[in-house]
């Protein structure tokens, strides 16, 4: 009992998930805040998903001069707010990460919500 509890908060709470959270720097509300952020772990988890790594430190440096010269009213708050906000052909890279970051559970709720919707459904 105790070792499946372990290796559960274990594999919640993993460098993995922990890097992937991360992805949430490219949020505009937070670059306010926090200032200068790097993608660098999180590019090593999406390294596949990515279209355009040679371009992500560029396009890093555009994405955060485009919302510091925004004002504090307009920034989008959420990710789905700001992935309709974002130019696909401008930010490739940070369309892909937001597009990734608005699919992540939050918790395993909403992945368990889902599977038991599913079997609603086949019943």
């Amino acid at each position: 009992m105790m070792n499946s509890l372990v290796s559960e908060l274990e594999s919640r709470f993993s460098d993995q998930a922990a890097k992937s959270v991360q992805s949430m720097n490219v949020l505009p509300i937070v670059l306010r805040t926090k200032g200068c952020t790097t993608l660098a772990e999180v590019m090593l988890i999406y390294i596949d998903d990515l279209p355009s790594l040679m371009t992500i430190e560029a396009e890093m440096h555009a994405w955060k001069v485009l919302w510091k010269t925004k004002e504090e009213c307009g920034l989008p708050e959420s990710a789905a707010q700001t992935l309709k906000k974002t130019d696909k052909m401008l930010y490739p890279n940070i369309h892909t990460l937001l597009r990734i970051l608005c699919t992540l559970p939050i918790t395993s709720c909403e992945s368990e919500r889902t599977i038991s919707g599913l079997r609603r459904l086949k019943t």
